[in-house]
């Protein structure tokens, strides 16, 4: 069976693996902003994910607003160490 990737040379083969890890990079990065700019922003479009995560957690039983924030805190810190480590 031929894998039709496999004839490829290797310059091509880098520049795939290149696009691939820069598409990504930009989703991870973009993800970190949009969690760290928190609320409405003019020409900014996204949802407020502090007031989500406030709504979700209110939904658990857990209303205290800094137990939420906190956690949003948390996973964009994982998400930043995922992307500058990873």
């Amino acid at each position: 069976m031929k894998i039709p990737f496999v004839d490829r040379n290797t310059a091509t083969n880098q520049l795939i693996q290149f696009s691939i890890l820069f598409y990504w990079s930009l989703f991870w990065l973009f993800n970190i902003v949009d969690k760290v700019i928190g609320g409405s922003m003019f020409l900014w479009v996204g949802r407020d994910r502090f007031a989500q995560f406030q709504k979700f957690f209110a939904s658990a039983g857990l209303e205290s607003p800094w137990i939420a924030d906190f956690a949003l805190i948390i996973a964009a810190g994982l998400e930043v160490f995922a992307f500058v480590f990873f």
